[in-house]
């Protein structure tokens, strides 16, 4: 009886008692083909714009890399067996190579493209597509769309579009959105451009700078448009000549006022002057009365905090 082969791989199989003394050869044989269906690399020229049909010797490899020059897309005719292949388009001209069998629809590998195909027995398939020799991976699959990003800069998204990606920051500088339709920037601690605000020391701080647009003028809150109000200095209204922590009133800054004196010719009292009986007349009245207060000091500082005006750079 003779041999026969097997469906997939075409190996033969030795009927019981044909092939006398030929076994070893066979034998031999059938595990090259093995060897080379599972780990066999080949290479297939092809070119031109002819389609191409591989022949057993071919496609028995597990991997096959075509080279050549291709002047159009061509089609790969594979053969109607079960069996999976690593392919890889190295053709030089920007065309594909169609995978099939002489019907069906195939597989298309791009130029510089891995794929990992298989034939079911009707037409071939597509088992993996991400081993792509491309430069960009587009967003859609899964890229960024661009070769190179910025170091220690934030991506950001743009739909299906290329991503971007934010010009790197500064120490202590914060990510800030600029609204819908723009990207975020990095901008200093919360404070734009233009800020003013009151500041205790005696310096601005780094990316601040002094205002004197209201120098020697006192603060006052209001609650409508700020302004800078009075025309009179701060200094001429609540200067050293108009506060003092310790100040003893003088004659001068007295009101003018008149003190009652009762006069009588018995016992003395409060401010009462005590006269003889005989002598109990107002041509003897002099200006004198009891002293009053004690002469102390009295202290007249209004709580006072100088601060600096700093506006943001």
């Amino acid at each position: 009886m003779a041999s026969t082969f097997t469906t997939r791989l075409g190996l033969e199989k030795i009927t019981t008692g044909e092939k006398e003394n030929t076994w070893g050869g066979l034998e031999q044989a059938n595990q090259d083909l093995l060897d080379q269906f599972i780990a066999g690399v080949g290479s297939v020229a092809a070119g031109g714009s002819i389609d191409v049909t591989l022949i057993k010797s071919q496609w028995a490899d597990s991997i096959i890399v075509f080279t050549g020059v291709l002047l159009a897309s061509i089609s790969i005719i594979m053969p109607t067996i079960e069996k999976r292949w690593l392919v890889k388009n190295a053709m030089t001209g920007s065309f594909t190579l169609t995978f099939k069998r002489l019907s069906g629809s195939g597989v298309v590998v791009t130029q510089g493209a891995w794929a990992e195909i298989y034939g079911d027995g009707t037409d071939m398939q597509l088992a993996v597509e991400h081993l792509r020799g491309v430069t960009d991976l587009v967003v859609a699959d899964g890229g960024t769309g661009v070769s190179t990003l910025t170091a220690n800069g934030v991506v950001i998204g743009q739909g299906t579009s290329p991503v971007t990606v934010t010009a790197v920051g500064t120490a202590g500088q914060l990510l800030q959105s600029a609204g819908a339709g723009n990207d975020p920037t990095f901008e200093d601690a919360g404070f734009a451009s233009g800020t003013i605000m009151l500041f205790g020391s005696a310096a601005a701080p780094t990316g601040w700078t002094k205002s004197s647009s209201f120098d020697n003028h006192a603060l006052r809150v209001v609650n409508g448009t700020p302004s800078s109000a009075g025309a009179t200095d701060f200094d001429s209204v609540f200067g050293a000549a108009k506060m003092a922590g310790s100040h003893v009133l003088i004659t001068a800054e007295m009101p003018a006022h008149t003190h009652d004196v009762k006069v009588n010719d018995g016992g003395a009292g409060p401010d009462q002057i005590n006269l003889p009986a005989s002598t109990a007349t107002t041509s003897n009245i002099v200006d004198a009365a009891v002293t009053k207060g004690g002469g102390g000091a009295h202290n007249n500082m209004q709580p006072t905090v100088f601060e600096n005006w700093i506006i943001k750079l």
